[in-house]
């Protein structure tokens, strides 16, 4: 007898081995499992392979699989955590780090490669092999375990993206972790003075301390921020407005010049059931803003690629401001 066949006479039918391995991949992984758990089930390569076949597994790469049942019904951000997970377990020594360390602590991922997984691995250089670049531990401190997926510190995660992919990936992931009180800004110090090689690496966390903030509540928030910021401007965040009579009117995203408002309208306000109730109350603050003597500039993503014309939105605003003065 071969040794499949010595496999499935230890084990029993192909069915029974399926929900075993489903029963324990959901209870302990998430949905996700390796070729070392599959083999804990007596599962053959070849099994595995008519399992990933006929799409009832999916496969990330080697060693690494997910429960196509569970990679169904996930969201886009629940199937990037997916996919990380499967990567991370299926190597015991690893731990998620850079933007791959953002899936796993749920950050906003902006400006950064998702086809490729971050790893930290007892490897004395970097290595990139089929879409993994394996990082170097040495110097590095702990990882830290978030829903059962080893991972990198979220501050060092944070100043290794900053490093490498520049400050705004890196800030608009640090503003909503400030925002929601999951890291300190000395933490995020203390890892930038270990990972900078150089004086100029040591400025790029410096500069991402420096342009933080906890008020901003969004990733398009953080870059109309940084964008007023580079043109010159010096724009109060999550400012409250009240009328003459003290009377609460709106807070709104940034405000300039004392009587510019800057809002950010993504899309994700105008969609659902309430989009019209929505409008309308916009439409309505708007009118009061007004009438107490402030100019509304609304500013959307295709505006945040174009500051010309962002700058040309709150010159105009200037002028109005200039006229009725």
């Amino acid at each position: 007898m071969d040794n499949q066949g010595v496999f499935g006479a230890l084990c029993g039918t192909l069915s029974a081995m399926d929900e075993r391995l489903t029963a324990y991949s959901l209870a302990h992984h998430h949905g996700v499992f390796s070729w070392a758990d599959a083999q804990r089930f007596c599962v053959t390569p070849k099994e595995l392979a008519a399992w990933v076949a006929n799409d009832e597994v999916l496969r990330i790469r080697r060693n690494a699989y997910i429960l196509q049942e569970v990679w169904e019904g996930a969201d886009t951000d629940d199937r990037q955590r997916l996919r990380v997970r499967s990567v991370i377990h299926s190597q015991p020594t690893w731990a998620a780090s850079h933007q791959s360390a953002f899936v796993i602590h749920q950050l906003p991922l902006h400006e950064v490669d998702l086809r490729k997984f971050d790893v930290i691995a007892p490897v004395t250089r970097f290595r990139e092999q089929a879409k993994v670049r394996r990082h170097p531990n040495k110097h590095l401190p702990p990882s830290v375990v978030v829903s059962d997926c080893a991972v990198m510190p979220l501050a060092w995660s944070i100043a290794q993206v900053a490093l490498r992919d520049g400050h705004v990936p890196a800030l608009v992931a640090l503003d909503r972790a400030l925002h929601e009180e999951r890291v300190d800004l000395a933490d995020l110090r203390t890892a930038g003075a270990s990972l900078s090689q150089n004086v100029e690496e040591a400025k790029v966390i410096d500069r991402i301390v420096a342009l933080s903030d906890a008020k901003c509540e969004s990733v398009g928030e953080t870059r109309t921020r940084v964008l007023l910021l580079d043109l010159g401007l010096a724009p109060r965040s999550q400012v409250v407005i009240h009328d003459h009579a003290d009377h609460f009117v709106g807070r709104v995203d940034f405000l300039i010049d004392d009587r510019i408002v800057i809002e950010f309208d993504g899309a994700i306000k105008y969609e659902g059931d309430d989009r019209d109730q929505v409008l309308e109350q916009q439409e309505a603050r708007e009118r009061r803003l007004t009438a107490l003597g402030y100019v509304v500039v609304r500013l959307d993503w295709l505006d945040l690629s174009n500051p010309a014309v962002v700058l040309a939105k709150i010159l105009a605003a200037r002028a109005v401001l200039n006229a009725a003065s």
